[in-house]
């Protein structure tokens, strides 16, 4: 029997990850799909639309056969904390033969030799980004030209526009993390291989609705916008009692429809201020200590966050200051 790793977040569960699923069995003969997915917190630390449960139910609905938990210390961290502790909680099931991701670009070759150069040539990479950094330019950029100035053997394009992807980012992350899992694995026969599935539908970034194959990003838009005729703005009024409109049904799958219904009924669905009140009152009630000893919060973040405590509105209106 073969058995099909996949990593994610289903924010929510929409018809990019139904197609992913379908894909995934079909390329790979997998008797079964275990999902390792984020609880109710996701990366930056913001509160998934739906509740882990109704997540869970949805992915279950949508063809996966068990759904893990990924704990909230990874779920919330980086992309390479993300991608090891996902990498980490299936490989020691014991039983995934290959891990699937989502990427824009999903040239093997390339991404090997990325995770090569990052791995092997970690020293000079760090280099010439620290000197690309001096120079004024932001990370991103500073990452792109030290890939590009080690891997002559691939165009400058085609380095810069795979780099330009947060899907593709994030693929890199887990090829490392299972580059990791399997030196340390080998021994004891518990290794597995990875297989990219080409994204398909709008872009990462992209708000746009009323397509087959849209956003997370604009899912959630179209799921929270106040309804026009409603002088309170509550969220989600998009959905009507007896269903979901037009518009929503083009983009998730009947059951991830039906579910997220449920809970926009009953005002349920969450944004990511939906705990700005309560992190407005932690970040006063730890100001005079400041913020460095938690986890990505150095020196300079936490005096900006001091600096600016005073014109706080809101989480994501804060994290923009």
């Amino acid at each position: 029997m073969k058995t099909a790793g996949i990593i994610a977040e289903y924010n929510p569960f929409h018809n990019g990850h139904q197609y992913q699923m379908e894909t995934v069995r079909h390329l790979t003969g997998a008797d079964f799909v275990i999902v390792a997915m984020s609880g109710d917190f996701l990366q930056r630390g913001v509160p998934a639309i739906a509740d882990k449960y109704t997540r869970t139910r949805m992915a279950l609905l949508g063809g996966a056969d068990l759904v893990l938990e990924l704990p909230a210390v990874w779920a919330t961290a980086s992309a390479e904390y993300f991608a090891a502790g996902g990498v980490q909680l299936l490989g020691k099931t014991g039983v995934v033969d290959t891990l699937c991701y989502g990427c824009e670009t999903p040239e093997k070759e390339l991404m090997q030799a990325i995770v090569e150069v990052l791995s092997k040539n970690a020293s000079d990479y760090q280099m010439l980004v620290s000197y690309d950094m001096k120079q004024g330019n932001p990370f991103p950029v500073a990452r792109s030209h030290a890939l590009c100035s080690l891997l002559p053997f691939f165009s400058s394009d085609a380095v810069s526009s795979f780099l330009a992807s947060p899907n593709n980012i994030l693929a890199l992350e887990y090829e490392k993390a299972i580059a990791r899992w399997n030196s340390i694995n080998s021994v004891h026969d518990r290794t597995f291989s990875s297989m990219p599935v080409q994204r398909i539908g709008e872009g990462y970034h992209s708000t746009k609705t009323g397509v087959t194959y849209a956003s997370a990003t604009a899912i959630r838009n179209a799921l929270l916008a106040p309804s026009e005729n409603d002088g309170n703005h509550n969220h989600s009024m998009r959905i009507s009692t007896d269903g979901y409109d037009f518009r929503l049904s083009q983009m998730l799958p009947e059951t991830s429809a039906s579910l997220l219904a449920a809970l926009a009924q009953q005002n349920l669905l969450l944004d990511m201020d939906a705990f700005s009140q309560a992190l407005y009152s932690r970040l006063w009630a730890l100001y005079d200590g400041g913020y460095a000893d938690f986890a990505d919060c150095g020196k300079d973040l936490s005096h900006r966050i001091d600096q600016h405590l005073e014109h706080f509105l809101s989480f994501s209106q804060f994290a923009d200051l």
